[in-house]
């Protein structure tokens, strides 16, 4: 007769599997510890926020920062965008345009602009967060300057970003507008204009 065929006692982890913050479920798989943590949830949450749009951000909600007539080089002038409290936004292009000079004497306006919910870690910190470009844009004429947040957005220009810029009630952009050059002689307007959608808010 054929000898019984020994069957042998599968290996079994007598370790214990590493533990990452914020773990809520684990299992081996093929030799290699898998977990499903607080983190991926949170990305997960955060990309289905994308797929739904709730709204439109466009020129209603253009911000304007005015340099008075009376404004002298150096001064500066601020408007604030604010997420209304329950909101979540996703930009996809800050277009921001400063004015030209007036009756062709010379005035320079520069913009710029601060995203609260970036840290300030250029060495000036300043509570509106950090400035978008690291140099403010502007000449005599009048300029319109993007900022963009989408998949090609680096290919146009190295400044821009590829994922959306994802805001939320509370959230800020502060824009800036500096007179250089000349005094002013009449008002000098700078716009910021927000373009993307509004969505459900799911994650933290």
């Amino acid at each position: 007769m054929r000898s019984p065929k020994l069957i042998m006692p599968q290996q079994i982890r007598a370790y214990a599997p590493p533990i990452i913050g914020g773990v809520i479920a684990g299992g081996w798989d093929k030799g290699e510890w898998r977990t499903l943590n607080l983190d991926t949830l949170v990305q997960l949450w955060r990309l289905s926020e994308t797929i739904q749009p709730a709204g439109k951000l466009d020129t209603r909600n253009t911000i304007t920062a005015t340099l008075a007539a009376t404004a002298v080089i150096g001064d500066i002038a601020t408007a604030v965008l604010t997420v209304p409290a329950g909101e979540l936004w996703f930009i996809q292009a800050l277009q921001v345009v400063s004015p030209a000079q007036t009756a062709a004497q010379g005035q320079i306006v520069t913009v710029n602009f601060r995203i609260s919910s970036w840290p300030d870690d250029d060495g000036t910190s300043n509570a509106a967060g950090k400035l978008f470009w690291a140099t403010a844009k502007g000449t005599v004429d009048v300029d319109t300057y993007w900022a963009e947040f989408h998949d090609i957005a680096p290919l146009f220009d190295v400044e821009n970003l590829r994922p959306s810029l994802r805001l939320v009630g509370g959230d800020k952009i502060t824009l800036y507008a500096t007179l250089t050059a000349v005094n002013c002689t009449a008002a000098l307007a700078a716009t910021l204009t927000p373009y993307g959608y509004k969505a459900t808010l799911q994650g933290v």
